[in-house]
């Protein structure tokens, strides 16, 4: 577990240089991309 923290961390929970750069995200919004992420199939060939 603490590998993956300190593999993770920065990767997931990096922050904008710029206050203006932050976006908020509905977590409906976030739960759809995740899922059409994660069960798209890959490009067809």
């Amino acid at each position: 577990p603490a590998v993956r923290h300190s593999l993770w961390a920065e990767a997931s929970l990096t922050t904008s240089p710029l206050g203006r750069d932050t976006v908020k995200v509905s977590r409906a919004v976030l739960a759809r991309l995740t899922d059409h992420v994660c069960y798209t199939n890959g490009p067809k060939s």
